[in-house]
């Protein structure tokens, strides 16, 4: 085998493995192909809800805060009618 075939054959199997370490970088999205914009067309947003139970039963008169607002300690989340616990 020549010299020269034996240097085309080494440019052939660099070329080969350049390639596949490309594609491997390109196809898991790591650098140099990925980008800092995050981009999805199914997202959600995580957080954290506490489902409360009341001691008592009764409708529900009035509700003092929004979905998804912070609350402090103490703080009055919804108002019980009291009507049938007053007779």
């Amino acid at each position: 085998m020549s010299s020269y075939r034996r240097h085309f054959a080494t440019l052939i199997a660099i070329a080969v493995g350049v390639s596949g370490l490309v594609i491997v970088l390109y196809a898991w999205r790591l650098p140099p192909f990925r980008s800092d914009v995050e981009i999805t067309e199914n997202a959600y947003v995580r957080g954290y809800v506490t489902l409360i139970s009341p001691q008592l039963s009764g409708y529900i008169v009035e509700v003092a805060v929004q979905d998804y607002a912070e609350v402090v300690e103490g703080q009055l989340l919804a108002r019980i009618d009291d009507r049938i616990f007053a007779q």
